[in-house]
């Protein structure tokens, strides 16, 4: 939203994405999957006062579970385990995957009382 800064009430954010869990005696255990299927979409309805333009962003981070989770979660328990070699190349993947994430799709509207072919 834009016009005179961001009401933090107004903005609206989704994740979807498959999360699982691992633990070395329980396996893999799935935690949710938000994830859309063939034919299912996400729609957005929102109050937006009329004198502020909307703007939608889709961002793609294939590997923010491999950042925030997995290789952290590696280097930290084979650390002492594996050879220095191995310990880098994960390190080494941390720092790309911090970088992976991509904007899909962005929609700019104008004020919000105007028609969606407006929007762009």
């Amino acid at each position: 939203l834009a016009g005179g800064g961001i009401d933090q009430s107004l903005l609206q954010r989704w994740a979807l994405q498959r999360r699982m869990d691992w633990t070395p005696e329980g396996g893999w255990r799935e935690l949710f999957d938000t994830r859309l299927g063939p034919g299912e979409m996400r729609r957005l309805y929102t109050p937006v006062p009329p004198d502020l333009s909307v703007q939608v962003r889709v961002i793609v981070a294939p590997d923010a579970d491999y950042h925030d989770r997995v290789y952290p979660y590696l280097i930290r328990e084979l650390r002492g385990e594996i050879d220095q070699q191995s310990i880098r190349l994960l390190e080494t993947a941390l720092k790309q995957s911090a970088s992976s994430a991509y904007q899909l799709f962005q929609w700019n509207c104008g004020p919000a009382g105007q028609q969606e072919d407006d929007c762009q």
